[in-house]
């Protein structure tokens, strides 16, 4: 597949590094990588842009420029300070999160017209098992219905289906 680009957003976390070290690392995929903070690892041949996604016109004059984005892989996640546990079931950071999406995805789908795929890219907590109190089954599948809770991914995976 010919024109492929992907941007990499959290690209100095966990598993946005690792994916700039898949990504950057290959001859057939042009690389943008972003983060508030540069990668720990080699970025080979990917670009980096420093973005805090919770900048909203920043968002919009980096992401709106990117026409030739055809691919994302969107591991960011904001946590809470002081208790990532509570954090994770709080609805003031559920709505951050989502800003967070929102503001790469919104001006960047009005920009990039051939785009083709997001992938959302979150551990198991996405899914609740940080819930002491709730049996979760492992291996979690898309396909199993939703443990109740707030939870931001689930906003997100909302947002991305609407």
């Amino acid at each position: 597949m010919a024109g492929k680009k992907i941007l990499i957003v959290g690209a100095s976390g966990l598993v946005g590094t690792s994916a700039v070290k898949l990504f950057g690392g290959r001859d057939d995929w042009d690389v943008v990588a972003v983060s508030r903070r540069a990668p720990f690892v080699p970025l080979g041949k990917a670009q980096f842009i420093p973005v805090d996604l919770l900048d909203a016109a920043r968002c919009r004059e980096v992401f709106g420029q990117m026409g030739d984005v055809t691919h994302v892989a969107y591991t960011a996640v904001n946590e809470m300070q002081g208790n990532m546990v509570v954090g994770w079931q709080d609805p003031g950071q559920a709505a951050k999160n989502l800003a967070m999406l929102t503001n790469v995805m919104d001006p960047l789908l009005m920009a990039a017209k051939g785009f083709r795929h997001i992938s959302l890219m979150h551990g198991m907590k996405a899914y609740g098992s940080h819930l002491w109190d709730r049996v979760i089954p492992i291996p979690f599948k898309e396909s199993l219905p939703r443990v109740p809770h707030e939870n931001f991914y689930y906003h997100q995976e909302d947002y991305i289906a609407a």
